[in-house]
């Protein structure tokens, strides 16, 4: 197996590279966490580059590149500690919309987000429907020439800032759950629509929402794919999705295990500094193979991937989930640990790191569901 970078690929990461340290010094990611704001100028920057449109085909406008060029984007974003909205918007968008996406749907945003005009909502979270998203009661009841659409929807992040909102409904009640759910493209807009931020604990850049959509109207052009076979069509896109948080979460790890190797080389206790006692030098040392090992699963399950769907694409990309989720909460568990009561500081990093690392271990199929699918792929009963 062959998953190395081409030259063009070497060249994107040292463009993304570049850029975000030049943009994103350490104060500006503390400065967003703290205000709670969106990183604005940033994706600006980014959206000039063309970034976003990494995914898109040439023939809307983007540089028809593969899903391994979009995790080494997402990975040196996570590095310098700052995400974005590339998982929504440049990733599962772009997906859905080039797979199941209308001739006039596709022209109509996909040449928008390859600009890095368009800014993607996902609303799929119910109260009763996280793991089982098949358990949405949400609906979408046709009449004549639009849908109207009731329900209420938990988490779902920027639809403050979203030019479209992508829902998910049931259109048909008569069938199994998972039978009769589809996809609708919604303006944020729309009267009917109205949302309440979560406090949360971290990720405070990309804020999350409680929405309730009270007979919102939507026309029939914005139904996504095929009527009840929406399910089919999201589980034919998260593989690609969990490429892109294993991306951003060796990444993000990597940058907390980085700063916990800076301060303990500088830290001293005892005259010497902390980073030459063994008990110290082992548990980073260990953190680091245990992130290269995410990090190759990341990049082989993207190899895959490429190469078409398959029950091995499928073993693959859950386990670059699992491991990765799990190692970036470890490593700032490790990094808290060896910093002492400075990791507790607001002052440091470590702390927003660990707030945010505690996320990814239940997004996107959390560490209970990875391993009983991992199982389930193993041959094991369901």
């Amino acid at each position: 197996m062959d998953f190395g970078f081409t030259p063009e690929q070497e060249a994107l990461r040292e463009a993304v590279r570049t850029l975000m340290q030049r943009e994103c010094p350490p104060e500006y990611a503390r400065r967003c966490d703290e205000e709670h704001r969106f990183p604005t100028e940033l994706r600006a920057k980014m959206a000039a580059q063309g970034w976003f449109g990494t995914m898109v085909p040439e023939a809307y406008g983007g540089s028809g590149r593969s899903i391994t060029d979009i995790a080494i984007i997402i990975e040196e974003t996570a590095r310098r500690g700052m995400g974005c909205d590339f998982i929504p918007t440049g990733i599962f968008s772009v997906e859905a919309l080039t797979k199941y996406g209308t001739e006039a749907q596709k022209e109509r945003y996909l040449p928008r987000i390859a600009r890095g005009e368009l800014v993607f909502a996902i609303s799929f979270t119910e109260p009763n429907a996280g793991t089982d998203f098949a358990a949405l009661t949400t609906s979408a009841e046709a009449r004549g020439d639009h849908f109207v659409l009731r329900g209420h929807k938990m988490f779902t992040s920027l639809i403050d800032l979203a030019d479209v909102v992508l829902v998910a409904a049931r259109t048909d009640k008569t069938v199994k759950k998972h039978k009769g759910i589809s996809l609708f493209l919604v303006d944020p807009k729309s009267p009917g629509i109205h949302a309440t931020e979560v406090p949360k604990l971290g990720g405070h850049i990309i804020p999350a929402f409680e929405v309730w959509y009270e007979d919102v109207r939507v026309p029939r052009e914005n139904l996504l794919g095929e009527l009840n076979n929406g399910w089919y069509q999201l589980i034919a896109t998260i593989n690609t999705e969990r490429v892109g948080i294993s991306a951003h979460n060796t990444g993000s790890a990597r940058a907390a295990l980085d700063y916990a190797v800076q301060y303990v080389s500088q830290r001293e206790q005892f005259g010497q500094p902390i980073g030459k006692f063994q008990a110290v030098q082992h548990k980073l040392a260990a953190d680091y193979a245990e992130i290269e090992a995410a990090r190759l699963l990341t990049y082989s399950a993207a190899w895959l991937l490429e190469r078409g769907d398959s029950v091995e694409t499928h073993m693959q990309c859950s386990l670059a989930k699992l491991k990765s989720s799990e190692i970036y909460k470890q490593v700032t568990l490790d990094g808290m640990q060896v910093m002492g009561g400075y990791g507790y500081c607001m002052a440091h990093p470590m702390q927003r790191w660990l707030r945010e690392a505690v996320l990814q271990t239940v997004d996107l199929g959390n560490t209970e569901v990875m391993l009983s699918t991992i199982a389930f792929l193993m041959g094991m009963p369901k």
